[in-house]
C-alpha cells in the first residue's frame, strides 16, 4: 500500500486546525501581559501608549486572537466535516485526528482568550495586592 502525500492547501489547513488556536491564546497571553505591565508601570501608568487607550488595545488585542481561535476551530470543524464524508483521502486517521483535536483546541483556547480579556478589562490589575 502506497501512502499518498497531501496537496498542500490540505496539510496547511490540518496544520492551523490543530495549532492554530494554541498560537492565538499564547499571542493573547504574552502581548496582554506586556500591556498590562506597560500600563502599570510606574511611569507610564495612567498614560495612554501612542495615544491610544490601553484598554482600547486589550480589547482590539482579544478580538484579533479570538477571531484566530475561532477561525482555527472553523477550519478543524471543516476538515473533519469533509473527512467523515469521504471527500479526504485518509487512510492512516491522521487527517481526522487534526481536525478532531483541532475543533476542541481551537474554541476551547476561543473561551481563554475571551475569558483573559474580559478578566484584564474588567479587574484593576494596577491596584496593589
Amino acid at each position: 500500500m502506497t501512502v499518498r502525500r497531501l496537496d498542500l492547501r490540505t496539510e496547511l489547513i490540518a496544520w492551523f486546525a490543530f495549532l492554530g488556536g494554541a498560537a492565538a491564546w499564547t499571542f493573547h497571553l504574552v502581548v496582554g501581559y506586556g500591556l498590562e505591565e506597560i500600563a502599570c508601570s510606574r511611569g507610564t501608568a495612567g498614560q495612554d501608549i501612542a495615544g491610544v487607550d490601553v484598554e482600547l488595545l486589550i480589547a482590539v488585542l482579544t478580538g484579533v486572537a479570538g477571531a484566530v481561535a475561532l477561525a482555527s476551530g472553523l477550519a478543524g470543524l471543516s476538515l473533519h466535516r469533509s473527512v467523515s464524508r469521504g471527500r479526504r483521502d485518509d487512510p492512516r486517521g491522521r487527517l481526522g485526528f487534526m481536525a478532531g483535536a483541532g475543533v476542541l483546541a481551537g474554541f476551547l483556547f476561543l473561551l481563554i482568550i475571551l475569558l483573559g480579556g474580559l478578566q484584564i478589562l474588567g479587574l484593576d490589575s494596577c491596584a496593589p495586592a
